[in-house]
Order: C-alpha cells, then structure tokens, then sequence
C-alpha cells in the first residue's frame, strides 16, 4: 500500500512555502505579467507594465526573492534584465491594461 503523501523536502521550496511569512515574494519560474500581478495585490504602490508587448512576450522565467513591500527592486531588477523600461510603479492605483479588473 502507498502512500498519498509526498514531502519536497527541497531547500528551494522549502524557502518558497516559507517566504511570505518575511515579507518576501518567492520568484520560481514565473512569468513578467504573473510577478506584476502578485505585487499588485498586496501593495498600494501599483507596478505598471508600460511595454506590453515586451511583458507578455518574455520567455524568462523569473526566480529569486524580493521584499513584497519593496516592488521598486522588483521593478529596477526587470528593466535591467530586458535592458529597457518594462516597469514603472504609480501610487495612484493607476491600472496596469494587462490586468483583469
């Protein structure tokens, strides 16, 4: 008889389940537009995607940690990986066009 239970006792997870409980977002093969999205949930500091076709287009899938209260990192971080202006932040709740309202 098996059983149904597994456990990923994998560091990198590990820190994933964990990071919300520091404030962190955990980056683990997301995309752009998904990584926008998870801040903006949680923030009041809205990222804007301002190059759509870029965002949505990237192949890169994203890893690391950031400070869920910190989205300007996340925000310089990307512009500097694609090596030109993706992001940008407003803190008038302005909406991102590729978000679902």
């Amino acid at each position: 008889m098996g059983s149904a239970w597994s456990i990923n006792t994998n560091h990198s997870t590990i820190v994933c389940e964990l990071a919300w409980r520091s404030e962190q977002i955990c980056l683990s093969g997301q995309t752009i537009v998904e990584v926008v999205q998870q801040f903006n949930v949680r923030n009041r500091t809205q990222i804007l995607i301002i190059d759509p076709e870029t965002a949505r287009k990237s192949v890169r899938r994203l890893e690391g940690l950031f400070r869920i209260t910190e989205p300007t990192h996340f925000v310089d971080s990307i512009n500097v990986l694609v090596g030109h202006e993706v992001l940008r932040e407003t803190e008038d709740r302005e909406r991102d066009p590729l978000q679902k309202r």
